[in-house]
Order: C-alpha cells, then sequence, then structure tokens
C-alpha cells in the first residue's frame, strides 16, 4: 500500500475545527480544546518524524480523532482540571437558556461511562459511522452498537433520576 504525506497547513485547515468541536464538548469548556488541538497537532508532526507517513487521508483523520480523545481523556484525569462551570461564563441573559442546556446535556453525559459516552459523542454528535468508530476505537462493530445501546438506556435512566447517580 502506497504511503501518503499531507501538507501540514492543509490539514490544520481541514480537522482543527473537528478536533476543537470534540475536544470542546468532551472537556466542556474552549481554552482546554484549544490546548488539546495544540497538542493533537504537535504529536502529529512527532508522529511524521519518527515515522515519515499515513497510509490513507481517513487514516490521519483517524489518528487525530484517536490522539486529541486520548488527550481529553488524559486532561480529565489530571489533577489540575476543574470541570465545575460558572455561570459566570454566561456573558448575557438571552443566551441564559441555551448555556443551561448546555450544562444539563454536558452533566448527563458525563454521568455516563467513558467507554459508552466516547461512542455515544463520535456516533451523534460527530456523525461518525459505527464501522468508523469501530475502527478508531479498535472494537468490533457489535460492541459499538451494544455501547450505544448502553448509552441509551443509562442517559434515560440517568434523566429519570434526575441525574444524581453515576451509572457505570
Amino acid at each position: 500500500m502506497k504511503k501518503i504525506k499531507y501538507n501540514f497547513q492543509d490539514l490544520v485547515e481541514k480537522y482543527s475545527d473537528m478536533i476543537f468541536n470534540v475536544s470542546k464538548r468532551y472537556l466542556g469548556n474552549e481554552e482546554d480544546a484549544k490546548d488539546i488541538v495544540q497538542e493533537t497537532f504537535i504529536k502529529y508532526i512527532n508522529f511524521i518524524k519518527q515515522k515519515g507517513e499515513f497510509e490513507s487521508e481517513e487514516h490521519i483523520k483517524r489518528w487525530l480523532i484517536r490522539v486529541s480523545l486520548n488527550l481529553c481523556n488524559n486532561e480529565v484525569s489530571s489533577a489540575r482540571h476543574n470541570r465545575n462551570i460558572s455561570l459566570e461564563k454566561c456573558k448575557d441573559f438571552e443566551s441564559l437558556d441555551n448555556f443551561m442546556i448546555k450544562i444539563v446535556c454536558r452533566e448527563l453525559l458525563d454521568k455516563l461511562n467513558k467507554k459508552y459516552r466516547n461512542v455515544f459523542e463520535l456516533f451523534y454528535i460527530e456523525d461518525l459511522k459505527i464501522s468508523d468508530i469501530s475502527r478508531l476505537l479498535g472494537i468490533s462493530e457489535a460492541n459499538v452498537k451494544t455501547r450505544l445501546k448502553r448509552a441509551r438506556e443509562t442517559l434515560k435512566k440517568v434523566s429519570k433520576t434526575g441525574g444524581e447517580k453515576e451509572v457505570e
């Protein structure tokens, strides 16, 4: 299989918004998401220096998503990350309703086990196909479907209980 190498600037322009959006949804704030975008492309540069090239553009896309998710996981588990959202981040009253909806949705998604949340967000928010999620996460398509089903069931339970318990 022929390996390909892409212009770095073209890749940044093409994929930085996608990485930012995935990271922002995962972390809940823009500043950390911007850091993840930068770190992801730094890792890309280091990968290219070590390995040279990727097999395809799809391989690059999957790799970038996987790296950004790993970095998000690291960020969430680090001691310096504070996931509290303050109302001061909402600049004007008109956007308060939308802001509160986002908080509630984020809090509900945060109740999901990480493996279910990742699959749920990739499928419903990033609009990736089950086959793409399977390849990206290195799990079977049946496992992706099972995780999606369990995520939906868990979100239903959590929303009925008011989100008081974290569900595995």
